[in-house]
C-alpha cells in the first residue's frame, strides 16, 4: 500500500464521486470552472475568490463523509489529482 492510499484510502471512490459532481456541473466534457469571479483589493492586500456550486457541492461531500477538518484537506488532494489549481494571472 502506498502512502497516499495509507493517507487516504478512500481515494478511488471519493474520485467517483467527484467525478459525478462535476459531471453534473459541466456542459459536455469540459471541466467547470475552479472559480467564478475574483476581486484583487489593492489596499488589504487580499483576495476574494467566488467558488461555482460544484466546489461548493464537492467541499461539502468531502466534509460530510471525513469531517470537517480533514474534509478540506482532502479538498487540496483533489484539486491536484484534477489538476485545477487556480491561475490567478487570469482573474
Amino acid at each position: 500500500m502506498t502512502a497516499e492510499n495509507i493517507y487516504w484510502p478512500t481515494k478511488d471512490e471519493d474520485m467517483e464521486i467527484i467525478i459525478r459532481i462535476i459531471q453534473r456541473h459541466s456542459n459536455g466534457n469540459e471541466i467547470p470552472a475552479f472559480f467564478e469571479n475574483c476581486k484583487f483589493d489593492d489596499e488589504k492586500e487580499s483576495v476574494a475568490i467566488k467558488f461555482p456550486p460544484w466546489v461548493k457541492d464537492m467541499t461539502e461531500y468531502l466534509k460530510m463523509r471525513h469531517g470537517e477538518t480533514r474534509g478540506m484537506s482532502l479538498v487540496s488532494m483533489v484539486y491536484e489529482e484534477l489538476g485545477l489549481f487556480p491561475k490567478f494571472h487570469h482573474c
